[in-house]
């Protein structure tokens, strides 16, 4: 992760590129915590973070680069649409919503990126690898069944960093994927069409 860890840094000091929406919010880039602050972070959420997130959180910067409107930082780190630490997010989301009885956000899941629209890509702290899970919940109705708002976005923080500095994860990408027709809509459409045609 040496390399990406440098690539990562170069990025941050790229004015009009540290995030996907730089030309509509301007990112705060704040620096590294340390150990210290790292370990807190982990006290208050009562786990470990993988050895990827930390090192980001602890080498690159606190946040305020990354895909969307870019990484949120921990601990007093770079904000996103006036959203909250995600130790706070994360505590707030593990909680019961007595409107929604099906709501259940996944232990170990934390939210570091926010794409707008409520939706954010979030990392499994329970695995080494830290695979990243995109929670959206717009499909979802009053009642639905919560699991199908998390999705899997990249099987491991590393990719996910590595594919946005490629240009292979992007907020375009991502406006396409929440845009785009239910499945088989275009079919669906289409056998419409061919009842008219042989009506």
């Amino acid at each position: 992760m040496d390399d990406l860890i440098v690539r990562l840094k170069e990025r941050a000091q790229q004015e009009g590129r540290r995030t996907d929406t730089e030309d509509l919010v301007k990112p705060h880039v704040h620096p590294p915590l340390n150990n210290e602050a790292m370990d807190a972070v982990e006290d208050q959420l009562g786990f470990k973070l993988p050895e990827s997130v930390r090192r980001f959180y602890s080498e690159v910067c606190n946040g305020g680069i990354g895909p969307g409107y870019g990484i949120v930082g921990l601990a007093g780190g770079a904000r996103v649409d006036g959203d909250d630490d995600p130790v706070e997010i994360y505590k707030t989301f593990r909680q019961n919503d007595p409107r929604e009885p099906s709501w259940r956000w996944p232990e170990h899941l934390l939210p570091i990126s926010n794409w707008g629209c409520a939706i954010r890509s979030c990392v499994d702290c329970s695995k080494p690898h830290a695979p990243v899970v995109r929670f959206d919940p717009n499909p979802i109705d009053e009642g639905g069944n919560w699991d199908k708002a998390f999705n899997p976005e990249r099987p491991s923080l590393e990719v996910w960093l590595r594919d946005w500095l490629e240009g292979e994860l992007s907020f375009e990408e991502h406006l396409a994927v929440w845009s785009a027709p239910p499945p088989d809509a275009d079919d669906a459409n289409d056998a419409k069409g061919d009842e008219v045609e042989g009506a």
